[in-house]
């Protein structure tokens, strides 16, 4: 299986990722439920309440990473580096992504439409790992 497609399979498949942020050298890490789009294959989507002591990290430092939890190809591992802003794209169109993995999603956005934050995190590459073989890395 070529990268881009071991890339796609990984995206689409997995429901988390888990997020690190980095302020005044703490790391702090959580997991989060993500939307992607094939037509946008560097951007995941997400949203979160104002306030959220992430949204405080990201106002420090924008530089974020994350690593997809994966649930059958746990020798699969897709680690991305970014910079994680507010985004354009519509709360209704992030939450349809989001549901779609994570049906659950969609009860929440019902209730908090009107208060939930968007992001997305922009990258341009992938470290891709396989197995115990060395990273690869897929640029996008």
């Amino acid at each position: 299986m070529q990268l881009r497609e071991i890339y796609e399979k990984m995206m689409n498949r997995t429901v988390c990722l888990a997020l690190a942020t980095s302020v005044d050298g703490v790391p702090n890490v959580r997991v989060i439920s993500y939307g992607y789009e094939k037509s946008t294959p560097n951007k995941v989507y997400f949203t979160t309440f104002p306030g959220n002591r992430k949204v405080t990290e990201f106002e420090k430092n924008p530089q974020v990473s994350f690593i997809l939890l994966p649930e059958g190809d746990a020798d699969t591992q897709v680690r991305i580096f970014g910079k994680v802003k507010l985004t354009e794209k519509p709360l209704a169109e992030i939450g349809a992504l989001i549901a779609e993995k994570y049906p659950p999603f969609g009860e929440l956005l019902d209730s908090a439409r009107d208060v939930l934050l968007s992001f997305e995190i922009e990258f341009s590459e992938a470290e891709i790992t396989v197995g115990v073989t060395e990273p690869q890395i897929l640029m996008l």
